[in-house]
C-alpha cells in the first residue's frame, strides 16, 4: 500500500505510481479524499 498526503491546486493534478512500489498485480482499487469528496476507482496493474 502506498499512502500519499499534500495539499493539492484545484484541477487536473498525476501522482505516478510505480509497480514495484505497490507490489502486487491485477485488479486495485484506490480513493481520493478531499473536504467535500470522498472518491473510489479501481485500477488495472499489468505485467
Amino acid at each position: 500500500m502506498k499512502l500519499v498526503n499534500g495539499d493539492y491546486t484545484k484541477g487536473y493534478n498525476e501522482i505516478r505510481v510505480r509497480q514495484s512500489e505497490l507490489n502486487a498485480k491485477g485488479v486495485l482499487y484506490y480513493q481520493l479524499d478531499s473536504d467535500v469528496l470522498t472518491a473510489t476507482r479501481k485500477m488495472v496493474i499489468l505485467d
